[in-house]
């Protein structure tokens, strides 16, 4: 059973008689924000990078948003993540 606890923001999974249950955002709104940053990220190395973001790429991309974070998503710190980052250094 797959199922997203719409009061906590906490995601269920079952699998035989084990659960797994994390916690990582408040709420859908957070969860929402969070995708959103995530995949303005992952196109924004797709444009600087000429080429598909690639399941190797995900790492780099995860690095990307936590650094970005610091700087509360603020393009130019964006911008500065990436071009800095091994992704774009080593294209």
């Amino acid at each position: 059973m797959h199922g997203l606890d719409h009061q906590c923001g906490r995601v269920r999974v079952q699998r035989g008689t084990q659960h797994a249950e994390k916690s990582r955002f408040r709420d859908q709104n957070e969860f929402a924000k969070r995708m959103q940053r995530a995949a303005f990220v992952e196109k924004l190395a797709t444009f600087a990078l000429r080429r598909a973001m690639s399941v190797d790429d995900r790492t780099a991309l995860q690095n990307l948003a936590k650094q970005s974070k610091a700087d509360d998503y603020q393009l130019p710190a964006i911008m500065e993540a990436l071009v800095l980052s091994d992704l774009f250094q080593k294209r």
